[in-house]
């Protein structure tokens, strides 16, 4: 899979709603596009508007066209020296591991143009590239899945696919356009195959693991983000409140869900970070 991206969304609740502690709508979305060589293609795209889940739908749309017709487009490959060499002395093929002979071929990237390995031919043809794109989202099938699935009912020109947990869950879905050779936007929960909280898994892994959030954030500022964001949901209610300029009070972060505030170091951060 040449590309993949990484998703994280925003919402907010709306109250006063009969029948209902809360009920949730999108805000805003962050996404990050990773190419196969694991660095970004672009910066992170960030929204935040009363439009979020339209405009979401249309972006990832929009972005999956774009890379569809680079997973479309074959490269010219190049060989340098020490590529040519190396396919020279090969003596059996990297995939079946058996004795190559004269029955070799050069299997390249096609989107790159770059030298991989040398092959039997018949073993070259069944290296198919997927046209597929993960769209990577940690607890997707919690919580992210269903403000994603209210945009995607609205696409027309599209076929969707959900393998489902059980009637509310969604384990994975994809869409693609209905034309021919059509490039498949698969959206996978991180959870599955990660199963613990993100701040776990930030926590569990070595800080100069970060490679991609250190090209974006400066020095003085990574150790605030490698810990858990402290965020006021009940408090925002409203759009308004996006546009305030200092941040709110320690009570503006209690949950009744849990009936719980946030402690007094964890509202010191949260003002660090402010800052």
């Amino acid at each position: 899979m040449p590309f993949m991206q990484i998703l994280k969304l925003s919402s907010k609740p709306m109250q006063n709603i009969p029948g209902k502690t809360a009920s949730h709508i999108l805000c805003g979305y962050a996404y990050l596009i990773i190419g196969l060589n694991g660095l970004p293609l672009k910066l992170v795209t960030v929204y935040r508007g009363r439009d979020a889940v339209d405009h979401f739908i249309t972006s990832i749309v929009r972005e999956k066209d774009i890379l569809a017709k680079k997973l479309h487009t074959i490269t010219p490959m190049h060989m340098t020296t020490r590529d040519l060499e190396e396919f020279q002395k090969t003596t059996h093929c990297n995939l079946c591991k058996k004795w190559l002979g004269k029955d070799r071929v050069r299997d390249d990237d096609h989107l790159s143009g770059k030298y991989r390995q040398a092959l039997h031919n018949k073993c070259n043809l069944q290296l198919k590239q997927r046209k597929m794109i993960p769209r990577i989202c940690h607890n997707l099938r919690n919580y992210d899945g269903h403000l994603i699935m209210q945009g995607l009912g609205k696409l027309q020109d599209h076929e969707i696919d959900v393998i489902p947990n059980n009637m509310e869950k969604y384990i994975s879905f994809s869409i693609r356009r209905r034309k021919e050779n059509p490039v498949t936007l698969q959206f996978v929960d991180s959870f599955q195959f990660l199963n613990t909280s993100l701040q776990k898994l930030v926590k569990n892994l070595d800080h100069s693991k970060f490679s991609i959030m250190q090209s974006f954030i400066s020095s003085q500022h990574r150790d605030l983000l490698l810990k858990k964001g402290i965020y006021s949901y009940e408090y925002m209610s409203s759009f308004s409140k996006f546009e305030e300029t200092q941040l709110p009070p320690r009570s503006a972060f209690h949950s009744s869900l849990v009936n719980e505030g946030i402690s007094e170091a964890e509202y010191e951060h949260a003002q660090n970070v402010w800052k």
